[in-house]
């Protein structure tokens, strides 16, 4: 990585995400597009596009926020603990050194074949200091493209994220609507594209009753039926499809087929999202 790139990623470091003025900004737009999930889905893939009219992206710092945060969460890939030496006083030379614990979210990312599949450097995480909760409304996505394949002009897909929907009680109203804000700033060159704000993503939650494969508002029998001709014998999949994952793995599978023959015969659990 070049000085140039280098600076990048300090400038990043250093500059927040608001009150700034735009310079160009017309030209270039970061949006996700509207999704429509069901409640307790896991793991939902949203593509973040690029639009870019004239410009050449050398790198990109991007904050998605979710707006209302209480259903829906970012997918949490991993977490990370690095251990760093520094100075336990300001005296110089140092009198004794001490180790400082940084514990960081890393957010599931999808770039293959994507406009930043190259970028030597990419990072998305959570807040500092969320990983006290098991869930993630805040990602920074930090992005330097190598020096001579910078984004230019043209219309694509950046990365694709991930968001989990928890189970949403049927009380609330039957479709929810969450917005995933974003907000930026872009480098170009020697000089920075500054955004104050891009535009937000609507996500369109559904409610929808697991288990129930053949769409009669039940779970029983039928299903495990439905699902076996389904999978084994070319019959019709469900429609949602999601309505056949009555274990809530994400997959419509012979597991769901066992799963729902537990519930029916043997006592087993309730199918996914759904109050005894």
């Amino acid at each position: 990585m070049n000085l140039k790139r280098i600076g990048i990623c300090l400038f990043f470091g250093l500059v927040g995400f608001f009150g700034f003025s735009t310079a160009r900004a017309d030209t270039t737009t970061i949006f996700i597009s509207d999704t429509i999930a069901y409640q307790g889905h896991i793991q939902t893939q949203i593509p973040v596009y690029i639009n870019n009219i004239d410009q050449n992206i050398e790198g990109f710092q991007l904050l998605f926020v979710i707006v209302p945060n209480d259903r829906v969460y970012f997918t949490t890939d991993h977490i990370e603990v690095h251990f760093d030496t520094v100075c336990c006083d300001t005296i110089i030379p140092c009198p004794q050194l001490c180790v400082d614990t940084n514990i960081v979210r890393v957010v599931k990312i999808d770039r293959t074949g994507s406009l930043t599949s190259n970028f030597p450097w990419f990072s998305a995480s959570g807040e500092a200091g969320d990983t006290t909760s098991d869930y993630c409304v805040n990602l920074s996505v930090v992005g330097v493209a190598s020096s001579t394949q910078p984004i230019g002009p043209g219309f694509g897909i950046l990365f694709k994220i991930y968001l989990d929907v928890l189970c949403i009680s049927d009380t609330l109203l039957p479709d929810t609507l969450v917005y995933i804000n974003v907000y930026g700033t872009l480098a170009q060159d020697d000089t920075l594209i500054k955004e104050s704000r891009f535009l937000a993503g609507r996500y369109i939650i559904l409610t929808v009753k697991y288990g129930d494969a053949n769409g009669d508002n039940k779970v029983s029998v039928a299903d495990v039926v439905y699902l076996i001709n389904y999978l084994f014998k070319g019959g019709s999949p469900p429609i949602p499809f999601i309505k056949g994952d009555a274990n809530g793995d994400g997959k419509v599978s012979t597991a769901d087929v066992v799963y729902l023959i537990n519930y029916l015969f043997k006592g087993g659990p309730l199918p996914h999202c759904q109050e005894g």
